[in-house]
């Protein structure tokens, strides 16, 4: 059985009687992946799911187990996480779960697990995952049993926001058309741009508004109804930041083409959309931005025009590092280690991208 008639299987066994949970990742693809999938199940089923929630962390923790246990969850769908960097952690979890993880980073496994669907672009399609986002590949699998294009919108959100857009220009122009949206040659002025970077803006301000952001992509009926004074708020005092960090950067520690920009900023957060926006405007360099915070210092990397593979430079410069997980995709991604391991890490970083840039004389 191939995995699209596995899929359609795992949604069609779906009673009245299950138990959902939807985990996603907690940026604007994870929320609006999670948002097409519920309604997904919603329209089909007339099911609702009773836990949604997001975590950092590529693994099922033994807290995460207990939680799911105690709301007696009997399906799991993950979202915009690559558990299969984990497999193990599964094992925490009850065996009468049945599991379906949609994902669109780089295939760490391909061991099959019972009770686990695992759906990535590279097993479906030719298109480079970096590009075909999660919530799009949500939209294309449920699209196939139910109609969602009067939620096309949100997946075409997602994929401005992880920059995954240039396999589906045609597809976009005719949402866009749809939803009577003018399109523009920046496509973070549009606004489904704008709704993309508001969702941003409010993940990395705190991560409770990422409850707000579901219910107000949930609740919408049309883009304009996501536009809640609460989000434009934030979005306005994070575009402030991201204005004084970018002036800054000339400040950056430079070794060669690659950036080390370690910032102190009061939004945890804002490391991300930050190399987001230097990794476009300068596509040629590798990004590499740092916040630290007591105990944990987290980086975010960026390379515009793929040259780096960015997320295999960060899992090696974090390999064997305590309580360190790293990864992504080729142009952008993301690692977590402890404040002390800093120095190391960056070491590391330093010699690794060293070598590579040898190799390319």
């Amino acid at each position: 059985m191939n995995l699209l008639k596995k899929f359609d299987k795992y949604i069609e066994n779906v009673t009245q009687k299950d138990r959902i949970a939807i985990i996603h990742d907690t940026d604007p693809d994870g929320i609006c992946s999670a948002v097409i999938i519920a309604k997904a199940i919603e329209r089909l089923k007339e099911k609702k799911p009773v836990l949604v929630k997001t975590i950092e962390k590529k693994e099922i923790t033994k807290e995460l187990a207990a939680l799911l246990k105690k709301k007696k969850i009997t399906k799991l769908i993950v979202l915009d996480l690559s558990l299969d960097q984990n497999y193990k952690s599964l094992l925490r979890i009850n065996k009468k779960i049945d599991v379906l993880i949609i994902d669109h980073h780089k295939i760490y496994s391909k061991k099959q697990m019972k009770n686990v669907l695992l759906i990535k672009p590279q097993f479906i399609s030719q298109i480079n995952p970096y590009e075909y986002c999660t919530a799009k590949l949500a939209y294309d699998l449920c699209s196939r049993i139910v109609d969602l294009k009067d939620i096309d919108w949100m997946a075409a959100t997602a994929s401005i926001a992880d920059i995954a857009h240039k396999p589906w220009k045609s597809w976009l122009k005719k949402v866009f058309r749809k939803n009577k949206i003018r399109m523009k040659k920046d496509l973070f002025k549009t606004k489904l741009g704008q709704i993309a970077s508001m969702i941003s803006s409010a993940e990395v301000s705190d991560k409770k508004h990422i409850k707000k952001c579901y219910a107000a992509l949930y609740d919408a009926k049309k883009p304009k109804d996501v536009f809640k004074k609460e989000l434009v708020k934030i979005k306005k005092v994070v575009d402030k930041e991201l204005k004084k960090l970018l002036k800054a950067f000339r400040r950056s520690e430079k070794h060669g083409t690659l950036h080390i920009y370690e910032i102190n900023s009061k939004i945890e957060g804002i490391k991300s959309p930050l190399s987001t926006i230097l990794g476009l405007k300068y596509p040629h360099k590798t990004i590499v931005i740092v916040s630290k915070s007591g105990l944990k210092a987290k980086i975010s990397a960026r390379r515009g025009d793929k040259e780096v593979y960015v997320n295999s430079l960060l899992e090696k410069a974090a390999r064997g590092l305590p309580e360190s997980n790293a990864g992504g995709h080729i142009p952008s991604a993301g690692a977590t280690i402890r404040t002390k391991d800093y120095p190391k890490f960056k070491k590391r970083l330093i010699e690794e991208y060293s070598k590579l840039e040898k190799r390319n004389l």
